[in-house]
Order: structure tokens, then sequence, then C-alpha cells
């Protein structure tokens, strides 16, 4: 039976996921649609909080847990370059999210504006969760960019702190090892070092990790992220990942509240739509796997009128992402390139970024083999689907779903035994566990060499660049014709 403790980390979860939702829903629609739906959304966190007594005798937020893995989420974001802490942003920052972020600061919700290459009224369109607490507390200091980028980092490490939380809770019987794990996280990543060196991409001398640099494209059309790599370049993305995955994880081991997976993929939705897809399937098979989603669908019965509430807000949502969505390149991955060149780059890609430690964890802790090997294949399905520039779909679906490959060689590593077989096993999953943390290295030293910056005059007023404003990736962020949801400007 789960504690009150842990109830209460789910609700804190959904709250966090929820809370730049109510600010979206206020700031962005029209009263009409707004009210009624901030009333729902409030009843669905009400009717969430736990209020059972039972207290948990192993006490897993105790102070030291609580406070070790604040210290640590916050160091791990400060290496983001988000404050002036010797590290600066990444080239994804430079060129769309210091932007939006002062776009969002400057000027007034919905945002529009009219383009010198166009006569038309665009309105932005875009996943805004992530971006929206900044900007409200600058615009509440007199539209302070400093103040938005600040937040926006205390934002990031709030969201990095409850998936800390969350993971702890789920190695609470682990003791003090517990703690290894945070470190594991913050480092996991796939052989790129490895495949980059294969590809001739990346020489493995000393001089090549000092200059830093990115190592993650050597597979051409498909990445993988690690975990730093996500945090420092699509936080937006990897936040929700993290906290909706090891929602769903939690869940489905325990077997219970099983009610509360609707609206954590619904409550991601605006953070990510790739990322709530990526909850989702992982949830799908999680019950799939354990039996138990008849039992999920007699939950969501039990549930009727929350489950209701929850799924009526994704409407407006999904409206406002879809609108002006269709020049969106989108197509399979052998429709386009040379089948042959395809495969071999699979069959690289597959056992380097994930296959390894998803066989070796399975054959440490048998009793997760089989959701090992539904999470690979599930994996290496979505790797068959491209859509955008730089297919986004493998790149921000697959964040939920490596959590569990994480998890699972976490166990595997700090879960005792006798057996010298088990013993060799672990040593070879530590060994390619450390060659993959290369990546993360590169990553922080990346940060490290670059100079940091504080936000700038949205582009949409000055004559600077970015993708925010760019013609070729206008379909991406704004569109002609508004979702009829929305206020008008």
């Amino acid at each position: 039976m789960k504690t009150n403790r842990t109830l209460l980390l789910y609700w804190v979860s959904l709250l966090y996921l929820l809370v730049p939702v109510v600010v979206f829903v206020m700031g962005w629609l029209s009263w009409l649609i707004a009210l009624p739906l901030t009333a729902l959304i409030t009843y669905v966190l009400v009717s969430t909080f736990p209020r059972s007594q039972h207290s948990d005798p192993t006490n897993p937020f105790a102070l030291k847990t609580i406070v070790f893995s604040g210290l640590t989420s916050l160091a791990w974001v400060a290496t983001s370059g988000v404050w002036n802490l010797g590290f600066g942003r990444t080239q994804d920052w430079d060129v769309m999210r210091n932007d939006m972020l002062s776009t969002l600061t400057k000027y007034s919700w919905p945002v529009t504006s009219t383009f010198a290459d166009s006569s038309s009224l665009w309105t932005m369109r875009h996943y805004l969760a992530f971006y929206l607490l900044g900007p409200l507390f600058g615009k509440a200091t007199g539209e302070n960019l400093s103040v938005t980028l600040f937040a926006t980092g205390v934002w990031m490490a709030l969201g990095v702190w409850i998936a800390f939380l969350l993971l702890l809770d789920l190695f609470s019987r682990f003791g003090n090892r517990k703690y290894i794990i945070l470190f594991l996280f913050a480092g996991f990543s796939g052989l790129d070092a490895i495949g980059s060196r294969i590809q001739g991409t990346l020489s493995l001398r000393p001089s090549s990790l000092i200059n830093g640099g990115h190592i993650e494209w050597w597979a051409e059309r498909f990445q993988f992220s690690s975990n730093s790599t996500l945090l420092h370049w699509v936080p937006q993305h990897a936040i929700p990942s993290w906290i909706g995955a090891l929602l769903v994880i939690h869940i489905v081991r325990s077997r219970k509240s099983l009610s509360l997976i609707p609206i954590i993929s619904v409550a991601m939705v605006l953070w990510s739509p790739f990322s709530a897809l990526g909850v989702t399937l992982l949830a799908v098979l999680l019950l799939v796997n354990a039996g138990l989603f008849v039992e999920f669908i007699y939950s969501t019965r039990a549930f009727r009128f929350r489950t209701f509430a929850i799924l009526l807000t994704a409407i407006p949502l999904i409206l406002f992402l879809q609108s002006g969505t269709s020049e969106i390149p989108q197509s399979f991955l052998f429709s386009n390139g040379d089948f042959s060149h395809n495969v071999a780059l699979l069959a690289k890609f597959i056992p380097l970024e994930f296959g390894l430690i998803a066989i070796l964890a399975g054959l440490i802790i048998r009793q997760r083999a089989k959701e090992l090997a539904i999470i690979s294949v599930a994996l290496s399905m979505v790797l068959m689907v491209v859509i955008g520039l730089y297919n986004d779909f493998a790149m921000r679906v697959s964040p939920a779903l490596l959590v569990v490959i994480m998890v699972n060689a976490a166990e595997a590593l700090i879960t005792p035994s006798k057996s010298m077989k088990i013993h060799a096993l672990r040593i070879a999953l530590v060994c390619i566990l450390a060659i993959g943390m290369i990546t993360p290295l590169f990553e922080m030293i990346s940060r490290y060499q670059t100079p940091y910056t504080g936000l700038q005059s949205p582009c949409i007023e000055t004559t600077c660049e970015s993708d925010l404003t760019s013609l070729g990736l206008r379909n991406y962020n704004w569109t002609e014709t508004p979702a009829g949801v929305l206020r008008n400007p």
C-alpha cells in the first residue's frame, strides 16, 4: 500500500505539470472557455489530493533525502547555463528559447505579430508550458528579462527536484545506496562515443574531450539524447517526460492509483505533444505487460467525472497546438534514403543506444526482462517515424521510454547478489554505463566553455534573427489561422 507521503508526491508532480496549463488557459483562451476550464482543472487537483493519514515508517522523505536531492538538482540545472554560474547555454537557447522567453515577457498574450514578408496577422502557436512561468514573473516585475531567465531556471530546478524525489522513492528500499541513482540518472546515455568513432566523426583522444562538443548526431537521421543533453538543450521535453514516466512506473508497479494516468497524459500535452505521446505509449505498454489494462479501464469508470473533466481539458489544448501545422514534414524512415544504409545505421544504433544496457539489465534482474524487451521493441519502432526537419519524433518520444531502461539498469546495479555470474554481468553493465557518460562530459565541458549571456529584446521588434521569427520555421511556431478558442488579441 502506498503511503501518504508517496501520494502527496504524486499530487505535487501533477500540480507542477498542471500549473502552467492553468496559466495558459487564463492568459490565452477566451474567457468563456478559460473560466470553466480552470474550474475543471481545479476540481481534478482537489479530487486527487491525498486524504489518507497513513504514515510511512521508513520515512523515504527524510530531511536528508529532500536536501540532497534538492541540492543535486540545483547543481545539475546550473550546468545548463540558465544562471550566471560559470556555464553558458546551448545553441538551441541562442536560436530559439531565449527569444521565446523575451517575446512572452514583453508582449501581451496571446502573442501576435505581422512580419515584413506577409500582410497577415500571425498568432504564436507553440507548446508553451515550459516557457510561461518565467515570463509571468518577468511581467510582474516590470517586464524584467533578468527575472524571466532566473525564474525559468528555478522552474527547471523544481521539475528536476520532483523527478529526483520520484526516483528516490522508487528505490527507497535500498537505503543510502539509492542516492547513487541520482548521479546515474544525470550521466545516463547511450554509447555515442563508440558510435561516433565507428562513423568516423569523433577521435577518442583526450583533446577531443577537452574541446567539448555535441557528439550525438553520429547516426545521421536519428538521435536518442543523454539525460544531460536533454536538460541542456530541450528541458521543455525532458522534464515532463521524466516526471510523467516515473509517475507511470510508480503507479503500475504499485498497482494502485491507475486512474491518475489520463491526468498525467493530458497535463503533458501543452509541455510537449511528443513527450505526452511517449508517456502515454509507456503507460499502455506497462499496463498491458502487468496485466492491468482492464483494471485501468475500470478505474477510469470509477472516477468517470474526473476522467471526463481532464479529457475535456485536452480539447482546447489540442485545437491550439494543431492549428496551422499541415506544412510540417512527416514520413516514415524507409520511405526516404537508401534502404540498406538505414538498416546498417539501425544495426549500430539500437545496440549502442539502449540494446546492450537492456540486455544486461534483463539478465541481471530476470523479473524485468519482459518489460525491458517490450520497451526495447517500442524504442525501435519509434525510430521508424520521421516528423520535423530534425526527426523530432524519435528524439522527443524516446526519453519517457528510456527512463524505464535507466531505472532497470539502476536496479540491476544496486540489487545485492552473491552469484559470480551476476557480478560479471554487473561489471559489464558498469563499463557500458561509464563509457556512456562520455556524452554528458562533452556537454558539461561545452557549457563551461560557452560564455553566459542574458536575454535580449525580442527579435520581432529588432533586427536580430531567431528560429522564432524565421520564415523557414514559421509554421512550427506561428499560425495564420488561430484556433477559435483563443482570446482576441
